[in-house]
């Protein structure tokens, strides 16, 4: 769990409502979720999908509220979530290595990133304060301004819809349980359901 400093530097305060209760949520989640031995593949990239879109939508809520360097350190989170789907995706292991550093998680990908891509996720590992000393999350701070942001904002975006245009879809596994007397003792019927949308059923008995 990620705990950011509630002092700053000069009056700035880190420590915001959201950023404290999203946290928490996502300890919890990682805690009991990534420790279930039924989890498959898909489960864990689906995870880490679904925690960088919640994460991507904060950053946005955070944006449109002005809290410019809080939403530079959640569009950092958004990413590297992605780019961790996107490791165990690529990977026979289901679980990425923890690190924060955007270019690291993606060299051990299939994504092909351009040379623009990789030198913009070099420039958002600036933004990932976890462990940071006051002084350099009040540098951050000043960086911040609402055009410098915006420019970020609409490069984060496009590098998450990309990233999660490359994903695969979620599939929901439904199992049932058949009896047939004196025929056979039970038989497993699973379905296999491309998620969101239902565009194919398939039946294995």
């Amino acid at each position: 769990m990620v705990v950011l400093d509630s002092e700053g530097s000069e009056g700035v305060t880190w420590s915001h409502p959201v950023t404290c209760h999203y946290f928490f949520l996502n300890y919890l989640c990682l805690h009991f979720c990534l420790k279930s031995d039924r989890m498959t593949k898909s489960d864990y990239i689906h995870f880490w999908k679904t925690s960088a879109e919640k994460d991507w939508e904060v950053a946005q809520n955070l944006f449109e509220k002005k809290n410019y360097p809080q939403f530079l350190f959640f569009g950092h989170l958004a990413l590297e979530k992605l780019l961790k789907a996107h490791w165990v995706k690529d990977n026979q292991e289901d679980f990425p290595p923890r690190i924060h550093n955007l270019n690291r998680l993606s060299e051990d990908t299939r994504l092909v990133l351009s040379p623009e891509d990789l030198a913009f996720l070099d420039k958002m590992n600036d933004f990932q304060l976890e462990g940071r000393y006051p002084d350099y999350q009040f540098k951050i701070y000043q960086l911040c301004t609402p055009v410098y942001t915006e420019e970020i904002l609409k490069e984060v975006k496009r590098l998450v819809v990309w990233l999660t245009n490359q994903l695969p879809k979620k599939l929901l596994i439904i199992t049932f349980r058949l009896s047939v007397p004196w025929v056979l003792t039970s038989a497993r019927l699973t379905f296999s359901v491309p998620m969101p949308g239902i565009a194919s059923m398939n039946g294995q008995i």
